[in-house]
């Protein structure tokens, strides 16, 4: 027996909605990644071209300036240092 054209509309309409139902139940989840991890990510990396005095409430576009000056510091490099060999003793610990 054919379908009539009601019930083939209303198949359709099932198929589409249980191909919609898998994005409906992630949706959730990149929602919470988005507000919790993207966007503090991007505004993070917008703020750290800005150099920022707390006090008067200001904010000068310094460009790469803070990372020039973060990689030329001789602590950073000492901190990077130690924080690799940590890696490297964590990761051993683990492993063996």
């Amino acid at each position: 027996m054919a379908e009539s054209p009601a019930q083939a509309g209303q198949a359709r309409r099932r198929v589409r909605f249980q191909k919609l139902v898998p994005y409906l139940y992630i949706a959730p989840a990149l929602i919470f990644i988005f507000i919790f991890v993207f966007y503090p990510l991007a505004r993070t990396v917008q703020i750290s071209f800005y150099e920022w005095n707390i006090v008067r409430d200001r904010q000068n576009y310094v460009g790469l300036d803070n990372y020039a000056r973060l990689l030329s510091d001789p602590n950073f490099r000492q901190i990077i240092g130690q924080t690799f060999i940590y890696l490297l003793i964590a990761v051993v610990a683990v492993v063996a």
